[in-house]
């Protein structure tokens, strides 16, 4: 599913929009598993037991618009990624959308147009994987320490000193560990 805004903010705040779309499936997934097993791996994709069973892509469109783009595996995982994945076995897509519209309003809600990211960065990362962990981004390698007030994943490098990653591919330790132990 995609979801189109029109919010009025800059946009480094516009950036912000993602994770607030995580936050709003993991609390339509709870809403529809009650597993509390699921996890936001940053800046956006959702795994249960360390398989993910959500993307979100967020885009600026042009002219003061943003898509969020949401795929979910309701019933049915790919068997050909790369990576692992699952399904999150909320059987009707129609009540779950139901759910995540609710879910989704109340997320934009608290954010509203980036004055409450204080709070939403706090629930966000109340639900991240990794924390305190080890973290690869491109050459960058460290500790995941948390979220800059911009959304920006934060790493500490071995010498103490903190880079914050604003876009890229991300490798966990806790993840690979997961994976490994499942093979």
């Amino acid at each position: 599913m995609t979801f189109l805004f029109t919010p009025q903010v800059s946009a480094p705040v516009v950036s912000q929009l993602g994770l607030v779309a995580a936050l709003a499936v993991h609390d339509a997934a709870v809403a529809a598993t009650g597993s509390a097993k699921i996890q936001i791996k940053w800046p956006n994709d959702l795994l249960i037991d360390g398989a993910k069973f959500c993307g979100i892509l967020a885009e600026v469109l042009g002219e003061g618009r943003v898509g969020i783009g949401i795929g979910v595996n309701l019933a049915h995982a790919p068997e050909d990624a790369p990576y692992a994945v699952a399904a999150l076995g909320a059987g009707n897509p129609a009540a779950f959308l139901q759910q995540l519209m609710g879910a989704l309003v109340n997320r934009l809600a608290q954010w509203s147009n980036g004055e409450g990211f204080a709070a939403t960065r706090q629930d966000w990362m109340a639900r991240a994987l990794g924390v305190g962990e080890a973290v690869c981004s491109g050459e960058l390698h460290g500790l995941f320490k948390g979220l800059a007030a911009d959304g920006a994943l934060v790493v500490q490098s071995a010498s103490g000193d903190e880079k914050h990653v604003h876009a890229g591919e991300v490798r966990f330790s806790s993840l690979e560990r997961i994976r490994n132990d499942k093979r």
